[in-house]
């Protein structure tokens, strides 16, 4: 009997070095002591299985907590518990790729688009951000995360400036609107087109019709030749 457990036991022993770690269930992503800190480097990057993540441009904190499943890297904000992003494993022939499937941050595309809204109060400035939406919807989230970069504390007449230039010649991206306050920003005036002179000929006394001098029909007889088919001798 005895035999036969140690037996069993060696057999274990031996299987064990073939055993994996459990992976986490997507049913334990709300316990805590289930995810793992990464810190983010220089970069704001983080290092997960030996692959380097990108973290979205807006997050400012020095770490995130990570919670691994068997082919999805969920990633929260340590701080609120926020969850900003969603990484899944994808497996191809020789190696394994990380790609991004959605960035959250909690707001949807509409609902960033209300908040850059909420910004600003002048005349125009819904009307360019919707341009923008349409214009850039599939890329939205970039656009959201450039103006939260670019725009900080901007002197609002300068930018109302800016839009109006932007919506006039249809460039809705928010660097192009950047480059544009920039250059007002710095007291420079886009040239405009020179103006066309509008001549009123009937109006002007300038140019007013000419009086034509008027002559007995004797004068012009004058000059007419008395033999007008004469040959000139050669």
């Amino acid at each position: 009997m005895c035999s036969n457990r140690s037996k069993a036991n060696k057999q274990l022993e031996e299987e064990k070095k073939f055993f994996r770690p459990l992976k986490n269930s997507i049913f334990e992503i709300d316990d805590e002591h289930k995810r793992e800190v990464r810190k983010l480097n220089k970069l704001g990057q983080i290092s997960v299985l030996g692959k380097k993540i990108t973290l979205p441009g807006t997050f400012r904190e020095p770490e995130v907590s990570v919670f691994i499943t068997s082919n999805e890297v969920h990633i929260f904000n340590t701080k609120t518990d926020e969850k900003l992003a969603v990484y899944t494993f994808k497996t191809g022939a020789t190696k394994t790729h990380l790609i991004r499937q959605k960035t959250l941050k909690n707001l949807k595309c509409r609902e960033m688009r209300e908040q850059i809204k909420s910004q600003f109060r002048f005349q125009k400035w819904n009307q360019f951000i919707d341009e923008n939406y349409e214009r850039y919807k599939r890329y939205f989230s970039d656009q959201y995360n450039e103006f939260q970069r670019k725009f900080q504390n901007p002197c609002e007449d300068v930018l109302s400036q800016a839009v109006d230039y932007c919506l006039i010649n249809k460039t809705f991206s928010i660097t192009q609107l950047y480059d544009t306050y920039n250059y007002f920003l710095q007291g420079n005036l886009l040239p405009q087109e020179p103006r066309t002179t509008e001549y009123k000929l009937l109006n002007n006394k300038e140019y007013s019709c000419v009086n034509v001098a008027k002559r007995q029909i004797a004068m012009y007889k004058e000059l007419v030749p008395v033999n007008p088919t004469q040959e000139v001798e050669a």
